[in-house]
């Protein structure tokens, strides 16, 4: 079978998870990718990807403590996604380090140091071919045997093991360890976009995250079998995934700047149903002083650019359209559906199925679809309702 009971040590009970938290980051405006735990703090860094810039996250008073740009150390860095963290390397006297994945044309995995956010000058190039945004997402790693473990969004979906003990460089020993396509499906996976690696002491598992399907699965990694628990996490677009063993919470970071926190009830289930989801929502944008230029009620599609994308499929005005549109919803600002005029619902849904329509329109059109719904629930429906598009558009917009 596909799913199985996991041996103990790696059974994390997905089921007894809930939500007990969920922000909303000010100093980001959108595009946040990835979330990783700082082993000795229990900070987060945290990764964006356009602008690219690395952030140093605490949870326990919600605020943001450093932010590094690309301008400042990160020259190299292109589209930043995942982040693992590594802990301490002998070979650099015991200094602390992360990683962070690059999605598209670079394809590599950058070492930085964990205090002064800077490149150590240790990559590692992945040999995978990918279509365009359709690359690395999410990235992990086993301290103990020194692998990363990187995941490719779709197209295919696939996780690949990188071993670190090759050394750094253009050609490190790699393998793909999951790539069957089936598999990833029957278990409710349609996309990879984040990965955490869980230790169970001698041997491990990778808790992946699917974006499209909002949901958590746990791979035992030496037998490829995956746990019979699946967490479903709600959310705008879940993007990465971190576990604080020593506290047992689980994070989940989206676009566009979306941090919930996962805790565990011993009594099972979660505690947040619909409404008092929505109300930790509300009230977390409530908290934010300011909110940014491009999320304010001003940014406001307008009536031309509405006209342009729905009567006269003009798909730059589209993308236009649901990224600001999204970005007012995200705060709740405003309704969405009170933006975009309930008649159009119809239009955009036909829009959707079309061939030629991106597919990262589609993808915000479903999201706002789905906003208020907010459900967290623990979900065994395997139903996929995504809309397959092309994704042959010129129009190019970084994600």
């Amino acid at each position: 079978d596909t799913c199985v009971t996991l041996p103990e040590a790696l059974n994390l009970p997905l089921a007894s998870l809930r939500l007990c938290e969920r922000n909303f980051i000010a100093e980001i405006d959108k595009n946040l990718s990835g979330v990783v735990v700082d082993e000795r703090t229990g900070n987060l860094i945290l990764s964006v990807n356009w602008p690219e810039r690395i952030l140093l996250y605490n949870p326990n008073t919600n605020s943001v403590e450093r932010t590094v740009w690309k301008e400042d150390v990160l020259p190299l860095l292109r589209d930043a996604e995942g982040v693992a963290w590594l802990g301490p390397n002998d070979e650099r006297d015991g200094a602390y380090e992360f990683a962070i994945v690059e999605e598209s044309a670079s394809r590599r995995i950058v070492i930085f140091d964990a205090d002064t956010f800077e490149p150590t000058g240790e990559t590692y190039d992945i040999d995978v071919n990918i279509e365009f945004n359709l690359g690395l997402e999410g990235i992990t790693y086993d301290r103990t045997r020194r692998i990363f473990y990187a995941v490719q969004e779709k197209s295919p979906m696939r996780i690949v093991a990188v071993s670190r003990a090759s050394g750094g460089g253009s050609l490190p020993t790699q393998e793909i360890i999951v790539d069957d396509q089936d598999q990833l499906r029957d278990v409710g996976l349609t996309d990879l976009a984040g990965v955490a690696y869980v230790d169970g002491g001698g041997s491990g598992a990778l808790l992946l995250l699917s974006h499209e399907q909002k949901r958590v699965v746990l791979m035992d990694i030496d037998t490829r079998a995956f746990g019979e628990e699946r967490l479903s996490v709600g959310g705008i677009q879940p993007e990465g995934v971190a576990y604080d063993a020593s506290k047992a919470i689980l994070y989940i970071a989206g676009e566009p700047n979306e941090l919930m926190t996962f805790c565990h009830d011993e009594g099972g289930g979660f505690a947040a149903d619909a409404k008092s989801l929505v109300g930790k929502q509300r009230e977390s944008a409530a908290t934010v002083d300011t909110i940014p230029e491009e999320t304010s009620s001003s940014s406001s599609p307008s009536d031309d650019d509405n006209t342009e994308c729905i009567q006269n499929f003009n798909r730059r005005k589209c993308l236009r359209v649901l990224e600001k549109v999204s970005d007012l919803a995200a705060t709740q600002q405003e309704d969405p559906f009170e933006l975009l005029n309930l008649p159009q619902v119809d239009e955009m849904d036909q829009l959707c199925s079309r061939r030629k329509m991106r597919r990262r329109i589609c993808r915000k059109w479903k999201t706002l679809k789905n906003l208020r719904e907010a459900e967290v629930v623990v979900d065994d429906d395997d139903d996929d309702d995504d809309v397959d598009v092309d994704d042959d558009d010129v129009f190019i917009a970084p994600t």
